[in-house]
This record gives C-alpha cells, sequence and structure tokens, in this order.
C-alpha cells in the first residue's frame, strides 16, 4: 500500500511520487496535431443503466458516486488493445472549478470546460480496483465534459442528496449523464489517474460530444464544502504534457475532428 501524505489542488508541483515524475500522466490537451491516424481507436461497447441507491463519499477534494450491489451490470468493452477484456464500473465522480472558464481536466479543442465528469472501470481479471492500479490494462476511465446549457436531471439528483446530507442517491440513470454518441465519437490515450496515487497504464476514452449543466447546478456544486467546512472547489488538475503520446480517434469522429480543427484555431 502506498502512504500519499496530504495533498491540495492549490500546489500540484508539490505532489509526491507520480504526481511530478510520471511520465505519462492525465489530463491532457486534447489536439489534432497529436492524432495518430495510422491506427483507429475502435467503438466502444457500453453496457450501462439505471443504478439502485449508489453511494454518495463527500470528501475535502470531490464527490464520488460508487456502485453498489453486482458491479458487472455495467461495464464497457472493446477497449484498445484489450479488446476482449471486460471493464466493470466502480464509480464516478466530478471535477469542477469556480468559474465557466475552468473546471474540467482535459482540454477540448484548447477549451476547458465548467465541468468534467470520469467512470472509472477495472479489468474483471483483476478482480478489484486497487489490485487493477498500475497494472498493464487494468484500469479505463470514461471522461464526460459538461458545459452551461439545460439542467441535468441526473446531475439534479445527485445535487440533492449532497444538499440534505444523504449517503445515498436515488436511482441514478447513467445513460443521462452521457452522450447519446458516446461509443463512436471518443478520443482515447494512455495516461494515468488525475488524483493520488497517480497511477499509469490507464485507458483513457473522452467523448467529443459535451453534456450540459445549469448556471444554477453549477452554482450549487461550488457552494458544496467538504467535512473540513471549506468549499471543494476548485478540484481539477493541471493539463499534463504529453511526452511523445499519441491520441487516437473512433472512425465516427475522424471527419468531424477534421472539419472542426480546421476551423477553430488551437489556443493551447
Amino acid at each position: 500500500m502506498t502512504i500519499i501524505p496530504n495533498w491540495s489542488y492549490d500546489d500540484q508541483s508539490s505532489w509526491p511520487g507520480m504526481g511530478t515524475k510520471g511520465k505519462s500522466q492525465s489530463p491532457v490537451s486534447l489536439e489534432s496535431a497529436a492524432v495518430d491516424h495510422s491506427i483507429t481507436l475502435g467503438d466502444l461497447h457500453l453496457t450501462y443503466g439505471i443504478v439502485d441507491k449508489p453511494i454518495l463519499n463527500v470528501s475535502d477534494r470531490g464527490m464520488e458516486v460508487a456502485i453498489a450491489g453486482d458491479q458487472k451490470e455495467y461495464r464497457i468493452s472493446n477497449v484498445r488493445d484489450h479488446e476482449s477484456d471486460i471493464f466493470v464500473l466502480d464509480q464516478f465522480h466530478a471535477h469542477w472549478g469556480l468559474t465557466d472558464e475552468a473546471g474540467s481536466e482535459h482540454l477540448l479543442h484548447g477549451m476547458s470546460y465548467p465541468m468534467e465528469m470520469h467512470f472509472v472501470h477495472h479489468n474483471e481479471k483483476y478482480g478489484t480496483l486497487d489490485d487493477a492500479k498500475g497494472k498493464t490494462g487494468g484500469l479505463a476511465v470514461l471522461g464526460v465534459l459538461f458545459g452551461i446549457g439545460e439542467a441535468n436531471e441526473e446531475v439534479g439528483k445527485i445535487l440533492k442528496a449532497v444538499k440534505v446530507g444523504e449517503n445515498t442517491v436515488d436511482s441514478i440513470d447513467l445513460y443521462g449523464l452521457i452522450p447519446k454518441d458516446a461509443s463512436i465519437k471518443l478520443f482515447g490515450y494512455d495516461g494515468s489517474l488525475t488524483t493520488p496515487t497517480w497511477d499509469e497504464n490507464l485507458l483513457w476514452h473522452v467523448t467529443k460530444t459535451t453534456m450540459t449543466i445549469s448556471e444554477e447546478q453549477m452554482k450549487m456544486l461550488r457552494s458544496i464544502v467538504g467535512p473540513s467546512g471549506d468549499i471543494i472547489a476548485p478540484n481539477h488538475r493541471e493539463v499534463q504534457p504529453l511526452n511523445g503520446r499519441k491520441i487516437y480517434i473512433t472512425d465516427g469522429l475522424k471527419e468531424e475532428l477534421d472539419v472542426t480543427f480546421n476551423r477553430m484555431p488551437n489556443t493551447v
């Protein structure tokens, strides 16, 4: 077991271990120049659904919704280089900032979004999330960025539970937290956890299509305090260098990517 001393988002340059020494760290900026067009990312096979009474955990650095019961009901497969393996969902959590200009961890078209949600899965052949950390093909994460727009019903359920101090959330429809084209319009790359212990060998997938969250919901999110009594925000990690890594895209994204990046200037 690795013991991580107290850490803070305020001074990320002093994070211990892989937090500053790793060479394949996350998040990254998803840029057209880094896309490897010689390899196509396969469509992700998503089996999500309605989770009954997931467990809500609020800490000084964020909030997490953990899957209770049979995790194998919620899974992904056809993950790059591990197409025959099944990755089961352990939990999902959010990262956000104090303003609409910053909050997401990944950058899309050189832009940050107010919030990003991560769905963390472990390869079932390793048994548990902890056993899978740091293993080749051990973990796979699906990232979804949220912009300001219509309120998200499922996010609303989580915020309601936080407000009244519940330790579980009413049934959550996972499909309500990801875009409809999440399986076919994806960026993929090799990276790491963005929190301790910053383990690498993690298979990242980030959706090109963003979801929406309302201004009022973001206001509520930014007001959440941790056990210490301090507000959680901001709880997003700075973008990390690619260090020669390539970004892969699905067939469903190739044409759209060319059009989008040719139209939008790179601001990173």
